[in-house]
């Protein structure tokens, strides 16, 4: 069983590769320097769709975007990604499932969200996997 979690953003996309519970592999996609966001976003999705098809997940989970007080523009940036990813897990025939970063947290042992800030949250959670699997 293959699957393929996905931090997506409109300037880097992290994503990574299970096989039956266990780490195989993962990508730093950083398009950052191109200014152009329509330009961006296509290469941005290009990018995710081309290493899913390298991939082949069996199961994509993808985080959620969060719109609180933030930029809607970006957050409807963010939507396109998403759409784009389930539609190739529809036409794969590949489950799809966005999660909360609260959620995903949750999954991680040993590890505290409470009484911290998203950022804090954030660099915790980089920091954990760094730590945990290298």
């Amino acid at each position: 069983m293959k699957l393929c979690s996905i931090d997506s953003s409109t300037n880097a996309t992290g994503m990574c590769l299970a096989i039956d519970g266990s780490y195989s592999s993962h990508i730093f996609i950083d398009h950052h320097v191109i200014k152009d966001i329509d330009e961006r976003m296509n290469i941005m999705i290009y990018d995710i769709i081309s290493q899913l098809q390298k991939w082949k997940p069996d199961i994509v989970w993808i985080e959620q975007p969060q719109g609180h007080g933030r930029n809607v523009a970006m957050v409807r940036k963010l939507a396109e990604i998403l759409g784009a990813v389930r539609c190739w897990c529809v036409a794969k025939n590949k489950e799809y499932y966005e999660i909360m970063p609260s959620e995903w947290r949750k999954y991680l042992p040993d590890y505290s969200q409470g009484g911290k800030s998203r950022n804090e949250l954030k660099t915790d959670a980089i920091n954990y996997v760094k730590n945990k699997l290298n």
